[in-house]
């Protein structure tokens, strides 16, 4: 996976196994993240998941504003130019 990303120039996210509990859970209209947290795929979503905040975190710094992520399990944030005033 790391070759293919390397060769288009992009950075890999992450790589996600093949598991068997992935269809269950997508049959039972549940995240696999929430379905079997566990799970080695759903540690793996949830890897890029917080790399991608990362990242995210990272630019918005870079460009003067906050991220205030209130709840780690809801993945909710507040995004803020230090002035008070809440931006989208």
């Amino acid at each position: 996976m790391a070759e293919i990303a390397d060769f288009i120039g992009v950075e890999l996210l992450g790589h996600v196994p093949d598991d068997e509990i992935i269809p269950v859970s997508q049959d039972a209209g549940v995240p696999i993240i929430n379905y079997r947290p566990e799970a080695d795929a759903a540690e793996a979503y949830e890897d890029i998941t917080n790399r991608i905040e990362s990242w995210i975190e990272e630019i918005h710094e870079s460009r003067g504003f906050e991220f205030d992520q209130s709840s780690e399990k809801s993945r909710e944030g507040v995004l803020t130019d230090g002035s008070g005033d809440n931006t989208t």
